[in-house]
């Protein structure tokens, strides 16, 4: 388990907090006693119900939350504090743009396409655990060589193992 801690900073809310669980972003949060916090409580309930595949765990009293780019954009959105963890995990979705420009295979003379590209980059943000489960015909073999060519430019060094279906 990563534990990860929110704080809103816009809302004042007691207790909340959210961690990462399972690859689900877990949402907590506790019901104010004062007016203007129960305000702020069902600005921010209406904001987490917008969240996609979000459910509520009514026996632990909290939300569960699909880890993806797209809530944890709105979580930013929303002024959510980020943990050094989930800053970094957010942080190797923005850099996939650097790492598509320092992709090539210049032993092969071959470009990469656009995709291609967006496939390399999002294994090389997984730091080599991916499965690309393009479908057949579109290069996922080419795309391998180019993460290992990658690792290779950038580590000096190549996995041990690579296993293309």
């Amino acid at each position: 388990m990563i534990s990860v801690k929110f704080v809103q900073t816009d809302m004042m809310i007691k207790g909340k907090q959210a961690s990462l669980k399972d690859k689900k972003i877990i949402v907590e949060f506790s019901f104010p006693k004062d007016i203007e916090g129960k305000r702020n409580f069902a600005e921010a309930l209406m904001k987490v119900k917008t969240l996609s595949s979000r459910r509520f765990i009514k026996e632990k009293r909290h939300w569960a939350v699909v880890l993806n780019l797209g809530n944890v954009e709105k979580l930013k959105e929303w002024n959510f504090k980020f943990s050094s963890t989930l800053d970094g995990w957010y942080n190797d979705f923005l850099n996939m743009d650097n790492v598509k420009n320092k992709i090539d295979i210049p032993k092969m003379g071959l470009e990469l396409y656009p995709f291609q590209r967006d496939g390399v980059a999002y294994v090389v943000s997984r730091k080599g655990r991916a499965l690309i489960a393009d479908s057949m015909g579109l290069g996922k073999t080419i795309q391998a060589i180019a993460w290992l060519r990658y690792q290779e430019k950038q580590k000096g060094e190549s996995p041990l193992c690579l296993s293309i279906f």
